[in-house]
């Protein structure tokens, strides 16, 4: 059943259809769980695909605490069966969700949490895709020498598993604390070897964020002192 629901959500989002989407997802998950909204045993194998459709819809429509609830039911679901890999991501999910909605603390424990648990499963990819959400909390606190750590920890994750948009965007982060410290030549390079790696992905929009912190690199530079504009994380 969950092959013909993956079908299904490709087709009707693919033509924007999302209320219909959701409402035949509502639909199925109110007809296999109990009246305290518990999954009932025959269809306890379809609750996480279900929950999982619900949260892709809530982040969809920007609804963080919305999504935020969902992913909780799926991190209780996945602790309950023991699956700590998928509860480690829901714990991710969760701590993206806290950050959206301004609670940074909250979001960094979820993180914490969650590499933590990559860890000892030696999940070295997942654990960087974590520790790079911890390194932009860094730079938005303007913790500029953790963030730098946290990436350069992370970069050769990345390129092991061949993850090249990955590592595009933890270069121009490079190059944001770069530009943030004054460093104007060290961000400029970080944010040129970006450049090469989303160009040769044929990746538009992040050449042109790429090209646009250039730009605001040299206007800091000097030429226009005036300039409030600041690089941000990718």
């Amino acid at each position: 059943m969950v092959g013909s629901l993956d079908g299904l959500h490709l087709l009707l989002t693919h033509q924007g259809r999302w209320s219909e989407w959701e409402r035949l997802v509502a639909s199925i998950k109110a007809t296999i769980s109990d009246g305290d909204g518990q999954p009932i045993e025959p269809a306890i194998n379809l609750w996480p695909a279900i929950l999982g459709y619900l949260s892709r819809i809530a982040e969809f429509r920007r609804q963080f605490k919305e999504k935020l609830q969902i992913d909780r039911q799926l991190g209780d679901y996945f602790q309950s069966i023991g699956d700590e890999p998928n509860f480690s991501r829901s714990l991710h999910h969760q701590g993206i969700c806290a950050e959206a909605t301004g609670d940074r603390d909250e979001a960094e424990r979820l993180y914490n949490r969650s590499a933590e648990i990559h860890r000892r499963f030696a999940n070295e990819y997942d654990e960087a895709v974590v520790l790079g959400q911890l390194a932009s909390l860094a730079f938005n606190r303007g913790d500029f020498p953790r963030a730098e750590k946290l990436i350069n920890q992370i970069l050769p994750a990345f390129r092991k598993k061949g993850d090249s948009k990955y590592e595009a965007q933890s270069l121009h982060n490079l190059g944001s604390i770069y530009a943030e410290r004054g460093q104007r030549a060290e961000a400029i390079n970080q944010f040129n070897s970006s450049g090469r790696i989303f160009a040769a992905l044929g990746d538009e929009n992040g050449i042109a964020i790429n090209l646009h912190h250039i730009g605001v690199t040299f206007l800091r530079q000097g030429q226009f002192p005036e300039s409030e504009q600041k690089p941000r994380f990718g």
